[in-house]
């Protein structure tokens, strides 16, 4: 995960933006290499709809270099995709507050954004759903959160409360929520910081 002093939206990116920050796309070509990834996803959460899609549904390449592309469809709106076994292709998010979970049940891995209305649109629900444990198997997925936004940057609020509340309603076990990343530490943005955290994101990058 990584956030200032640098903006890491993934708004604006393709080549033919107007508004494209050409340092920034190439700071993401950068980071991904560095990690030796050559191509990731990313999905357009700005509906906080609470679904999970295939990664073969975002299939408009975005080109951040030479070497790295990104696929995406942001007239796709969902909060996040399945991480593709065997192959290192990264899921990439830019969050400022929002929280991003995994969550896994055998050898099936999803990747989602965290958000007030997502949890309350059934994100918890199509995880499960997503994940299609067996019956008597949905406590046995695996799940763990990290960089939610702290409830006293948030007039209170518990992201991470709200969503293990949730998430223990739909089934999953509460002793397989993985908690120690869950808050952001300091050094990222949110969007209630009053420094620019309401327009300048994070990155955050799971493969």
């Amino acid at each position: 995960m990584l956030g200032r002093p640098y903006d890491w939206s993934l708004s604006n990116l393709a080549p033919d933006d107007p508004h494209r920050d050409a340092e920034k796309v190439a700071r993401i070509h950068d980071t991904l290499l560095g990690e030796g990834i050559y191509e990731a996803y990313a999905t357009n959460v700005q509906q906080f709809n609470g679904k999970c899609v295939s990664p073969q549904r975002l299939n408009i390449p975005v080109p951040l270099g030479e070497k790295v592309t990104l696929f995406t469809d942001k007239a796709l709106y969902a909060e996040g995709t399945y991480l593709v076994p065997g192959e290192k292709r990264a899921v990439l998010f830019s969050p400022a507050g929002c929280a991003i979970a995994l969550a896994a049940y055998h050898d099936t891995v999803i990747v989602v954004h965290v958000g007030w209305e997502s949890v309350q649109n059934g994100l918890c629900e199509d995880i499960v759903h997503s994940l299609n444990p067996r019956e008597h198997d949905v406590g046995q997925v695996q799940m763990h959160i990290i960089g939610a936004i702290r409830p006293e940057n948030y007039e209170g609020r518990d992201l991470v409360g709200m969503f293990v509340q949730r998430a223990k309603q739909v089934g999953i076990d509460e002793r397989n929520i993985n908690l120690p990343d869950a808050y952001l530490p300091e050094g990222f943005w949110h969007t209630r910081d009053g420094v620019g955290g309401n327009k300048k994101r994070n990155l955050v990058v799971v493969y």
